[in-house]
């Protein structure tokens, strides 16, 4: 049964993941309308000195569409550079080694659909932080949903606050200093194992 609805989003933020650990089994929002700038086909790392955002293109025809409706294009090869951005911000990590050759193949494999991309995406990260979780995607989009927990408004790349029930735990990253809720990536990369125990340390209701 699920109790939780989420945006599907791309590598989600540290903040999904600290909400979402806490379910057993989560919905993930698809029938949506499509929008530019969200987490849906963006993640944000950390190279160097700065906060890099990777975003999937997608095709610009039919723009008010829901996510499901949503292609990839490939007219450019961004799964190289998100390949090879991911490599050079964390192959000094202490876990990146551990995690890569799960990466890799969603820079070698096309998928057409969006969705279906990111949803393989957040399948995979959940098996990496041995969270047991049950997955599901809504068939109609309901603006006010029955569900005990809706989050699908709490993640926006261009907010600069946080949900109130995200507590920001900080932990060594691979550049100096520290950028809070990026990509599930880079703590899982910094952190491995100990990632879990983190993120249901984050959250607060």
């Amino acid at each position: 049964m699920y109790n939780a609805i989420f945006p599907i989003c791309y590598c989600p933020p540290i903040s999904w993941f600290a909400a979402a650990c806490q379910e057993s089994a989560i919905l993930l929002e698809g029938m949506a309308p499509y929008q530019k700038q969200a987490y849906t086909n963006r993640m944000h790392i950390r190279v160097s000195n700065k906060v890099m955002a990777l975003s999937i293109p997608v095709e610009r025809r039919n723009r008010h569409v829901p996510i499901k409706e949503k292609r990839i294009s490939y007219q450019e090869n961004w799964q190289r550079h998100h390949q090879r951005s991911i490599h050079f911000a964390y192959q000094n990590s202490p876990n990146y080694p551990y995690y890569m050759d799960h990466f890799v193949p969603f820079y070698e494999q096309k998928y057409e659909w969006l969705i279906d991309y990111t949803y393989e995406w957040i399948g995979c990260l959940f098996q990496l932080l041995k969270k047991d979780i049950q997955l599901g995607v809504t068939d109609i989009f309901e603006e006010k949903t029955k569900m005990e927990h809706d989050y699908r408004q709490d993640f926006d790349p261009t907010r600069k606050t946080h949900a109130a029930w995200f507590r920001s735990e900080p932990y060594t990253q691979v550049f100096e200093g520290f950028e809070e809720n990026l990509s599930i990536v880079d703590l899982l990369c910094n952190e491995g194992p100990q990632s879990i125990s983190m993120l249901k340390g984050m959250f607060s209701r």
